[in-house]
């Protein structure tokens, strides 16, 4: 939180944006309990293929942690491939491609003190619910979240009322263009791919299919 805060305050100059998540971060910070008497707080979290929440994030970071980039140039000109190419190379670059695989330490950890990797994750239902005397955290496999989202959120709230809306969607922004263009042709070599997948979150919550298609889906054509 504290690097994102950094980033996010070296680009406002320019960018003069703060995102929606950070303010309500900076709102919850304090109100989060660290006595002996806490509250329980309920969490909603997800996880993602690290490489494509990577390619994701990427495009969402833009603004903020690529402001060396002429974003409005990027899209108003009509060599879309072209730009997409200088954005593969940006993003193999200058992406902190570990981010994801840290995020579960580095945050849930260190603030409630819930270790997912001490627990079990049913693979195959898609989520987990974990809890200690602080907290109570659904984690859901993006991946397979259109079948499991009622089943989690009913037994994580109790309510049969879930409907699960469709937003945030890349391919609909305003650079979904430019996004399709580098989904349909970036690709990676085999020990990139090994180090991402071979990585304890990786195995830790997918299955060996699932891992399986995410490497098909990045390997470099033969």
């Amino acid at each position: 939180m504290q690097a994102l805060d950094r980033v996010i305050r070296d680009a406002y100059p320019q960018t003069r944006y703060i995102p929606e998540h950070l303010i309500a971060g900076e709102f919850l910070r304090p109100r989060v309990p660290r006595g002996p008497r806490p509250c329980k707080w309920p969490v909603i979290t997800l996880v993602r293929d690290p490489i494509a929440r990577n390619v994701s994030s990427f495009f969402q970071d833009l603004t903020t942690r690529h402001t060396h980039l002429d974003y409005a140039a990027l899209l108003a000109e009509d060599d879309v491939e072209g730009n997409a190419r200088r954005l593969i190379d940006t993003f193999l670059i200058r992406h902190d491609h570990q981010r994801p695989l840290k995020w579960f330490d580095m945050e849930l950890k260190r603030v409630f003190d819930i270790d997912i990797f001490a627990e079990p994750f049913d693979k195959e239902k898609g989520f987990t619910i974990y809890g200690n005397d602080r907290c109570r955290v659904l984690l859901i496999k993006l991946e397979a979240l259109d079948r499991c989202a009622a089943p989690a959120f009913q037994q994580f709230l109790n309510t049969n009322a879930f409907k699960l809306p469709n937003e945030n969607v890349s391919a609909q922004k305003d650079y979904g263009r430019l996004y399709d263009a580098v989904r349909k042709s970036i690709h990676f070599p085999d020990d990139f791919i090994d180090r991402m997948y071979t990585s304890r979150l990786v195995q830790h919550l997918y299955t060996d299919d699932e891992i399986a298609g995410f490497r098909r889906r990045w390997r470099l054509p033969v």
